[in-house]
């Protein structure tokens, strides 16, 4: 005999105690007692089960980061720089977006990456808190 799989009823149950059902009147009704599966399995299994969930929050995490990464994107592009330090801040997302990448792999272009935001915190440093806006004129 074949029984039809039932969805679960309180969300995802993998390596989570999973309540007991009784039979009563033909229908199943829940139970305080709560069986741990992750205790019955086999360690194959277990470590399935934990690579699974960290699998899962590694995806959740990176779905997070694009979110917030698409957020950053729209206010950097939302109005042109104030000032020298605003355009700056903008020029090292874009830089550090580069570095990411397989091009910027190349020693050379590490080197460059390197030597520019070097410039970029001795410039501004030099530039002091109060010319900011007019820096450049």
């Amino acid at each position: 005999m074949r029984f039809a799989r039932r969805p679960a009823v309180t969300g995802e149950w993998s390596g989570q105690a999973v309540p007991h059902r009784l039979r009563t009147d033909g229908g199943s009704a829940m139970v305080e007692k709560t069986t741990d599966l992750d205790g019955r399995r086999g360690m194959a299994a277990q470590k399935a089960t934990e690579l699974r969930r960290l699998r899962i929050e590694v995806e959740n995490d990176q779905a997070a980061l694009r979110a917030r990464q698409a957020s950053l994107e729209k206010s950097l592009a939302a109005a042109p720089s104030a000032g020298w330090a605003e355009a700056v801040e903008k020029a090292r997302y874009l830089i550090g977006l580069f570095a990411e990448t397989l091009a910027a792999d190349d020693p050379r272009r590490q080197l460059l990456i390197k030597s520019l935001l070097a410039d970029f915190d001795r410039l501004l440093a030099a530039q002091g808190p109060d010319n900011d806006d007019h820096a450049g004129e």
